[in-house]
C-alpha cells in the first residue's frame, strides 16, 4: 500500500470509527511518521519500512475493531491486544494523567512495531536510512514511557 493511501486510511479510521472510543485525535505521531516517509521517499510498497509501519497500523486497526465489535481476532498481530486495552481505556473516559496515557499508547505501539519489524526482517534487509528511522522511533517510545526520567536527565 502506498504511504499516501496508508495516511488516508489512518485518518479515515480516526474520523469514521474512533469517535465512540474517544480517540479521534490520538494518532498525530503515526500520521507524522507517514508524512516523513512520503517526504523522504521511504516506505515504498514491498520495503522493510513499509512492513514495519503496516504492523503498527494493523495493530491499531485490529485493536479498535475488537473494541467496537467489528471483529474478535488479533490477526496474529500481538499489538492488537495492547491497542484494544488503550482504546477501552479511552472509551471509558481516558487515562488518569498524561504519563499513564503515554505509557499505554507507547506500549501498544511498541508491541505492534516489534511485530512489524519481525515480519519485515524475515523478508527484507533494512537500509541504513531505515535503521536510523527505526532507532529514532525506538527512542521516541522510550521517552514516552519514561517522561519524568527524561525531563530530569535533560534538566541535569
Amino acid at each position: 500500500m502506498p504511504m499516501s493511501t496508508r495516511l488516508s486510511y489512518v485518518k479515515t479510521m480516526q474520523s469514521s470509527f474512533f469517535g465512540p472510543l474517544n480517540a479521534t485525535n490520538q494518532f498525530a505521531a503515526i500520521e507524522g511518521v507517514i508524512h516523513f516517509f512520503i517526504n523522504n521517499n521511504l516506505g515504498q510498497p514491498e520495503s522493510w519500512a513499509s512492513y514495519v509501519d503496516a504492523g503498527i497500523v494493523e495493530g491499531i486497526q485490529n485493536g479498535a475493531a475488537n473494541v467496537v465489535g467489528l471483529r474478535q481476532t488479533d490477526g496474529k498481530n500481538p499489538g492488537t491486544e495492547p491497542w484494544a486495552r488503550f482504546f477501552e481505556t479511552m472509551e471509558g473516559g481516558g487515562y488518569v494523567d498524561r504519563d499513564a496515557h503515554d505509557e499505554g499508547w507507547s506500549v501498544a505501539e511498541q508491541t505492534a512495531t516489534d511485530y512489524g519489524k519481525t515480519v519485515a526482517d524475515a523478508k527484507f534487509t533494512a537500509t541504513e536510512h531505515e535503521k536510523r528511522w527505526y532507532l529514532f522511533s525506538q527512542l521516541f517510545r522510550v521517552i514516552m514511557r519514561n517522561h519524568n526520567e527524561t525531563v530530569n536527565v535533560c534538566k541535569a
